[in-house]
């Protein structure tokens, strides 16, 4: 009989905790096969729901998506939310901005 997985695991085996594989890009599973947030770095995701890796390619990134695309930047830089990157200052038609200690680069829309 098919075993239904826990909603953090995307393949299990043996019981609905017990993970090959997880949902979440920000989480792979453990050696008792629960899924468990990336967080033993600071750069961290998993492009493959089955192990950690970092954001090294990224400058001044502290957390991202995948391997091109930044989320968090490090103090001090802003995230360009147009090309996911972290920048000393935003770009022109854009403004700083932040919210809950993201600080990111707000551009100005015209209606």
């Amino acid at each position: 009989m098919p075993i239904d997985c826990d909603a953090s695991c995307s393949t299990c085996v043996t019981s609905s905790i017990n993970c090959l594989s997880c949902s979440n890009i920000f989480m792979a599973p453990s050696i008792s096969g629960v899924c468990t947030l990336c967080s033993y770095t600071s750069q961290s995701y998993s492009s493959d729901g089955l192990t950690c890796q970092t954001c090294p390619s990224i400058s001044n990134c502290l957390n991202c998506f995948n391997s091109t695309s930044c989320f968090q930047c490090s103090p001090g830089y802003f995230l360009d939310v147009k090309s996911y990157q972290c920048v000393l200052s935003c770009p022109a038609g854009s403004h700083s901005s932040s919210n809950n200690n993201y600080y990111y680069c707000r551009y100005y829309e015209f209606y």
